[in-house]
Formats: C-alpha cells, structure tokens, sequence
C-alpha cells in the first residue's frame, strides 16, 4: 500500500472510529456533529502578537480537545506530502537557515509576500485539494477534515493542522514559480509566505520585475503576478524588495552576502543583555527586561517573559546560525555560564575550529585543467586534495598571502580514490587525521570546510552537517552529507566533533545556489589514504 493510500485509510479511521471519541469525551455518535461545531468562537482562543514590521498578527489556539485531533491529522498529512526542493518552511531537516543557504552570493536578491497567507487558504480549497489526487477522499471525510483545520472559512494562525495543509495547498504554486524562476536564470525558494528569487546574472531581467533606485521601489511584472493570483493568492506589495550585491541582502531575517549570519542587530543584543546582568545584577536587568516586554500583547494567562530564557535562546538560535565553533557564540555563552555560576567572566581570545582550519587549508589552482580547489595541510604528511583538481603545473597560495605562490609538486596521487598528495609548500600547523578506525555512519556530526568559487578576500566557508547516506566507489565507502559542497571545496577537510580530519570533500554542486538542489555532496573517508 503505498504512503498516500495508507493515509486516505487512516483519515478515514481518524475520523469515525469510537476510541478517538473516547479520548475526547464525546459520545461517537456525536462525533460528526461535533465536528461541525467546531468553528464556533468557543473551540479557540484568540490574541494578538506585534509584528516586527508594524501592525499586530492573530493568532488563533484551539482547545486542548480540537488540537489533540489537528496533531492526530497534521501528522498523518506530513507522511503523504511530498515537499518540493524548494519549500523550506515547517518541514524536517529544512529551516529559515537552509533557505537563506540558498541564496548566498547572488548579484540579486528579490523578495516578496503573500498578503494574507494563511486566512486566504479556505475552506472549499482545503476540501476540494483532498478530493482530488493522490489523496481522493471520499467527499464526507475532506469536508470533515477541512471542517477540523479552518476556522471562520480559513486556515487559523496557531492550529497544529495549519503548516502542513498550507504546504500542500501551495504545491502547485511552487512548480509554476520554480518553472518561471527557471525561465529567467533564477532560483527560487519559499518559506511559508516568504517568497525568494535570486540570481548571478550581470544585468537583473525585466521579466521579474521592474525596480527604481530605491530598493523598496520595485514591482513585480503583471505575468509574475499572475502566477501567484491564478494559484489563489495576493502579493503583499509594499514587503517587495529588490537586493544587491553592494547593499545588505536579507533572506529570511539572515545576511546572505557571503554567508548565512544573524544581523548585527542581533549580536549587539546578545551583548547588551549580557552587559546589564554583569553590570547591574540579575534582579535589576529582569526587571527592566520585563517592563520593555510587557507592553507586548501575549498569550493571555501566559508567564511572565524569562530574561534568562530570552537570552539563552538568543544564544542557542546564534549557534544554529553560525556554528558550535564560533568565536562570537563561544564568548557570550562562557559569559552566560560564568555569570550563572556567580563568577567574574574575563574574556579571552580563543583558538577556535575556525582558526585551524583558516591556517591550515589552501587554494589550488591548475592552469591546464582550469580547476580551482582546495587543499589542507596535514603536519609529516603534506598539503592533501582530490586527484580531479591538480594537473602537471599546480600553484598553491594561501588567502592570508595571495601575492606568494608555490609550484607544489604531486607526490602521491590516485585517479580511482580521487586523492592526491601534494608536496609542503612551506612549514606551518597542520591539521590532525582521525587514526581512531572508527567508522562514520548516519547522522554523525560532520564540519565542511573549503574555499568555493574563490575570489580574493574571501574568508573560509565551513559549515556543519550530518551524514546522510553511504555509496561505495572503487570499494571505498564514499559518505554524502547535507552539508553544502561547492565547486573549488573539492579537497577541503571533513572533521568530526572532536575536530579530527575524517574525510576529503570530493562532489557537490557548482555553485551556491544550486546546492539544495544536488544530492550527492560527497565525502571521501581519510581511511583512503593508505591506499595512496
């Protein structure tokens, strides 16, 4: 029975059998009819939350009662959806950070949103969706279910069912999008509402939209527009934004110019919350953390906000974004901790992850195969690469040095294995291999280091990941991880939590943001070495 038929049986098993009107106390025969009650005011409890742009946003919570049976259908829904490449919103193993990954580097970056987004998704289409294929509901069971996730005709903000059902409603949104991103030279993504468009064409096209000097003077093309309306939905025009590769480009709350990061504005919170419980004491920095949040409407009956919870999460959410290793996280959460425990906290400047990594790898480049790549310095060893970016005339150069180039000769090299070995170019810290024996398997922790599409003042992109699955090439097992590859990483170091060099990165995608798009990111294991 294949996933979408096991789900039409379970709705259809969710919704008329008598140990779900059980566990909600109501009579089976009742449970039909309760259901068509459902949209009554009682069923939910409405506030308002301020909206960072202005303006306040309903939020809609159903009763315990409700949200028990929205859970039960939102995760019976989630198993038969099928997510495009480009949805990254409410979805396993996709975030506003793997958005935003997508659209990194790009000359352009347009932004638009859809007014009104979950109200708009009503109650004849929600229906009329599970009619239809692959789901083919009987016409009593889709009206039951759209009966369970709307409220007053229309998705509500705060219902389990809601994320899931707006996904699917947005299906074919998505392909006729992603077909006209295509069509321009652009790539396109989607969370929830937000919409994004990016390129790294010379000349933005008129195809997309028409902009002004000012970057919020831009309005979408009327064939553009007509995408989104004939899949049942409004722009929100005045949050269309065109953005360049000289000013900062924004997608979804995150810096994309070189590389996914929380705004400045961000960091310098972080910091001054910390600077008020250093400064004044805890007791004085809640107080006025409170009195600045509670002209904020909140859940009714809800706590009052935490200052230590607040600033923890600010921390953690720094974390997701930048990295465990990086400086910045590292500094703020030794404080955190410090001041939790009653100590004095001095800084202190650390060497990182980042720091060995940025010392010990280097660029390659081969005039006769026109490649760039990367290589990494492994001390009583030598600079270690794939076989598929050196030819007979290799120069390595550091960034931190590009005016000094080293012809670096091949001292060991394997077509079969994609390893080679290349000669020291000069005395420096090396990198430490893994010589543990232990084998990699799913979802152990992976960092991807190396230097893509490298351009003067460049820094090293580093980026962690999991590992998502195994192939085997030459009788070597190559791993694939979720971490982005790009071309000119090839040859970059792998390392695992403990910092130890655990394999080469070896295939991915030939720029930025086509990532998301290619599959086989693939992984060399070190173990090969010793073959070469």
């Amino acid at each position: 029975m294949s996933t979408v038929e096991e789900t039409r049986s379970s709705l259809r098993s969710l919704v008329t059998r008598a140990d779900l009107a059980k566990a909600l106390n109501i009579p089976h025969s009742r449970l039909i009819f309760w259901v068509y009650r459902i949209n009554r005011d009682s069923q939910y409890t409405r506030f308002a939350i301020p909206k960072k742009t202005g303006g306040a946003r309903e939020i809609s919570a159903p009763t315990l009662k409700l949200k028990l049976i929205q859970k039960a259908i939102a995760n019976l829904l989630t198993q038969a959806y099928k997510p495009k490449t480009a949805v990254h919103g409410f979805l396993s193993r996709r975030s506003i950070l793997t958005n935003a990954t997508s659209h990194v580097r790009a000359r352009y970056v347009l932004n638009f949103d859809i007014a009104d987004f979950f109200p708009s998704i009503t109650f004849p289409r929600i229906r009329g969706l599970l009619l239809k294929k692959p789901y083919g509901l009987h016409p009593t069971i889709a009206t039951t279910i759209a009966q369970i996730c709307t409220y007053k005709g229309g998705l509500p903000q705060g219902a389990p069912t809601s994320p899931i059902v707006s996904n699917m409603i947005c299906a074919k949104l998505d392909s006729d999008l992603a077909h006209f991103a295509r069509r321009w030279g652009a790539y396109y993504t989607r969370y929830a509402d937000d919409i994004t468009f990016s390129l790294q064409a010379k000349g933005f096209p008129k195809g997309l939209a028409i902009s002004g000097t000012n970057p919020r003077d831009v309005l979408l093309t009327p064939e553009l527009r007509a995408v989104i309306e004939n899949n049942g939905f409004k722009l929100n025009d005045p949050k269309t934004r065109l953005q360049r590769t000289y000013g900062r480009q924004v997608v979804t709350g995150l810096v994309v110019n070189k590389f996914p990061n929380v705004p400045r504005r961000y960091m310098h919170a972080i910091r001054g919350m910390l600077h008020a419980w250093d400064t004044f004491g805890l007791a004085d920095a809640e107080r006025v953390f409170i009195a600045k949040h509670s002209r904020r409407t909140r859940y009714p009956g809800a706590p009052q906000p935490s200052f230590l919870a607040n600033l923890e999460g600010r921390i953690s959410y720094l974390r997701m974004i930048r990295g465990v290793d990086d400086l910045h996280y590292l500094n703020f959460k030794e404080q955190f901790d410090a001041l939790k425990a009653g100590r004095k906290w001095i800084k202190r400047k650390k060497t990182t992850v980042y720091d060995l990594l940025r010392r010990a790898c280097w660029v390659l480049e081969c005039s006769e195969t026109n490649r760039q790549g990367t290589a990494f310095l492994v001390s009583d060893v030598g600079l270690i690469t794939c076989h598929h970016v050196v030819g007979p005339n290799t120069v390595a150069f550091h960034p931190d040095d590009q005016e000094r180039r080293y012809a670096v000769a091949v001292l060991r090299s394997n077509a079969a294995l994609d390893i080679a070995v290349l000669e020291r170019p000069v005395a420096g810290p090396g990198l430490e291999l893994d010589q543990s024996g232990a084998v990699l398997n799913y979802e152990d922790y992976v960092r991807v280091s190396g230097y893509p599409n490298f351009r003067p003042a460049d820094q090293i992109y580093s980026v962690a990941g999991k590992v998502v699955g195994i192939r085997v090439v030459s009788t070597i097992r190559r791993l694939l991880t979720d971490a982005p590859i790009i071309a000119g990483q090839s040859g970059g170091p792998v390392l695992d939590a403990q910092n130890r060099v655990i394999g080469i990165a070896a295939t991915g995608a030939d720029r930025m943001e086509a990532a998301p798009r290619t599959e086989d990111h693939g992984i060399i294991p070190i173990s090969a070495l010793v073959h070469v």
